[in-house]
């Protein structure tokens, strides 16, 4: 039986049990969708990033939850990074491959982790009140100006 090392992080804290847990998996080159995703079941936390080698970056991750892989996932690449400064990675900028791209990471010397992403897209969507449902929950809205 192989062993895999399996780590879980907290992410945004600096005090054990706190924070945002996320799973790391530091050397997953190699394991298939169908491990990785049953690591990730195996976690039991949102989400477990994958380091991989990558041709295009300094690291490439492929983040799963326990029932699917997602694009991207900010705790995760902060926990993971956080991680390999411990372990030892020198402080400065790095790149990870993800699967919306090439993100610029930057790893201070205090073990804090900056993680550069696009933009947020924002679109306006249309559901009709009557989809709401507040009125099932609260009643009528009444607003009284004087």
């Amino acid at each position: 039986m192989e062993t895999i090392r399996v780590l879980q992080v907290d992410a945004f804290t600096d005090e054990p049990l706190t924070g945002n847990p996320a799973g790391v998996v530091p050397n997953a080159d190699g394991l298939s969708d169908g491990q990785m995703r049953a690591i990730a079941a195996e976690m039991a936390v949102s989400e477990t990033a994958f380091l991989r080698s990558s041709e295009d970056a300094d690291r490439r991750v492929r983040y799963f939850t326990p029932t699917q892989e997602v694009d991207l996932c900010g705790h995760a690449t902060i926990g993971s990074f956080a991680h390999l400064h411990d372990e030892g990675l020198e402080p400065g900028p790095t790149t990870l491959e993800t699967n919306v791209g090439v993100l610029d990471i930057e790893v201070a010397a205090d073990g804090t982790v900056w993680m550069a992403q696009d933009e947020p897209s924002i679109r306006e969507v249309d559901v009709g009140d009557d989809r709401v449902g507040c009125e099932e929950v609260f009643g009528p809205v009444l607003s009284v100006f004087e």
